[in-house]
């Protein structure tokens, strides 16, 4: 099995603040970490449902529940087992918001990393 990662920075002026982000792929499954700093906050464990139903989603550190909607999103939206890590804050709408939107350009912009 092969590994293969991206990196991206997410920068927030309203917050005079940058998120960066990794992104693992292996397998069926992508790995997501998305901080500000470097300790790993909590952790998020979502899998795709089957036959198009909502993916199920646990709190496995620390739970967030901005954590366990985005990874829900994203494990729906790729068909992927997603684990999502970060130390953003509940409270930081806008890094939530932006942070989605930059996965979700990753997602339309790289479709060979996230297929099945």
């Amino acid at each position: 099995m092969t590994l293969s990662k991206i990196q991206v920075a997410v920068e927030i002026p309203e917050e005079s603040e940058t998120v960066f982000c990794s992104i693992i792929r292996l397998g069926r499954s992508a790995m997501i970490w998305a901080g500000t700093t470097n300790d790993m906050g909590s952790m998020s464990m979502a899998v795709p449902g089957r036959d198009g139903s909502a993916a199920l989603c646990t709190a496995l550190k620390d739970s967030s529940a901005r954590g366990n909607q985005l990874a829900t999103r994203l494990s729906s939206r790729t068909k992927l087992q997603v684990l999502f890590c970060g130390n953003l804050q509940e409270g930081q709408d806008i890094m939530w918001k932006r942070l989605e939107a930059r996965l979700s350009e990753e997602i339309a912009c790289n479709p060979d990393f996230f297929a099945i």
